[in-house]
């Protein structure tokens, strides 16, 4: 067995993040766990780091459900990167036959399967050719992405072929599915969030263009940056296609990684991006969910089609104490988005390209409203109020507002 020090340092970590500690404090205590933690907190070691702790031989422990091959090729990635004994991953995707599964399972070989919910009904109902009697932990990751009616039909049956394992649920929100399956599997749980406590160093940088095409402020803004590794996440397909094309003619060193790639394409293309091969990707929203992949920048080329998408694109970035940039280009069309991001409690602030300069454009706005509200605090009020009170009230206000803003054009004008 290994203990949290030795995988801490196999995993060249000095530290733990908020959610890894209060994993690893109640993994022991409490039956089930509910992680709820901001994109690039660290989730998955959070569980990984408990479990690789507590596994106690070399037979088939635990079960670890994810929504995406990816996230499969990552997770099997990082375990087997710490090289422990007698702990071997088995990661099963559309790209695993079925005589491979056969084969290790039958050999005794895997201490933990990684897998999709889809590839796992396929084994485990529909062919009979995995068994899951042995399984003690079973792992939800990135659950808000998974948890829609199909998949809670699908674990009803793929439950009642577990003997009462530990379920641990990981998750950047809760939604009503969720709780609803919480609710009935889980009986005592703990819930474990760290939303309130974690504060990620991310710029967010809005940019209103209005006489400009969205490709052409991109390109306007490329040359303008510098990151180590920028991703640029665009909604529709043919835009991904037609950005990447430019981006090539213009001598980017850039990569496309998109549903149109294979999936052994796409699991080479992913070592090469984590491998920092290219300084760009274009990529759709396929890349934006779980990905540890530490970007210095993130362009939003537009808003993703569910809101949501919007924070786990801008979760490749800032992730583990490193800082980052977070671009997001908006048309006139966007401003029911630029509400969400208020909505959202995103702190962005509004820049622009001069020259050949990003500039942050200053909030004349607040000024004035600064100065506004001193001058009205002047206002006397009456001893008794009468029924025209307020309009006479705003008519003082709205002659105030604009002296000052007369006051403030005649001083830019150098006119006093």
């Amino acid at each position: 067995m290994y203990n949290i020090n030795d995988l801490m340092k196999k995993a060249k970590f000095d530290s733990l993040s908020d959610i890894q500690k209060e994993f690893i404090d109640n993994f022991l205590v409490n039956k089930h766990l509910v992680g709820v933690s901001k994109t690039g907190t660290g989730k998955t070691h959070a569980y990984l780091f408990p479990i690789l702790a507590s596994i106690t031989n070399d037979s088939l422990e635990t079960l670890i459900v994810v929504p995406t091959n990816e996230l499969v090729f990552q997770i099997t990635s990082m375990i087997s990167n710490l090289e422990l004994e007698n702990i071997n991953v088995l990661s099963i995707t559309a790209l695993t036959d079925r005589a491979t599964v056969l084969r290790k399972i039958d050999n005794n070989t895997s201490s933990i399967i990684v897998t999709t919910p889809n590839k796992l009904k396929e084994l485990v109902i529909d062919k009979k050719v995995l068994t899951l009697e042995s399984i003690k932990y079973i792992v939800l990751d990135e659950a808000d992405m998974m948890f829609d009616e199909a998949f809670l039909e699908e674990i009803d049956l793929l439950l009642e072929k577990v003997k009462d394992p530990k379920i641990l649920l990981m998750s950047a929100t809760i939604t009503l599915n969720m709780s609803t399956f919480i609710k009935k599997y889980f009986g005592s749980y703990k819930l474990l969030d760290t939303t309130a406590s974690t504060t990620l160093d991310i710029e967010y940088r809005l940019f209103r263009i209005n006489a400009i095409s969205r490709i052409d402020f991109l390109f306007r803004l490329l040359p303008l940056i510098n990151p180590y590794l920028c991703l640029i996440f665009i909604s529709n397909k043919d835009d991904v296609n037609t950005v990447y094309a430019k981006m090539v003619d213009n001598k980017y060193n850039v990569c496309k990684y998109s549903s149109d790639l294979s999936l052994r394409e796409r699991k080479n293309l992913f070592l090469d991006i984590k491998n920092l091969k290219y300084q760009y990707v274009v990529t759709s929203d396929l890349f934006s969910r779980g990905i540890d992949i530490v970007a210095s920048e993130i362009i939003n080329y537009d808003f993703p089609n569910n809101f949501e998408f919007f924070m786990h694109r801008s979760g490749r970035t800032g992730r583990m104490k490193a800082s980052g940039i977070v671009d997001i280009i908006a048309s006139k069309t966007d401003s029911r988005n630029i509400e969400k991001l208020k909505n959202y409690k995103i702190n962005y602030h509004d820049y622009q390209i001069k020259g050949d300069n990003i500039v942050k454009k200053e909030r004349h706005v607040s000024a004035i409203s600064s100065e506004l509200q001193n001058e009205i605090k002047k206002i006397k009020k009456p001893t008794k109020v009468t029924p025209n009170y307020k309009k006479k009230n705003k008519e003082q206000i709205k002659e105030i507002k604009n002296k000052i803003v007369s006051k403030k054009i005649r001083k830019n004008r150098g006119w006093d």
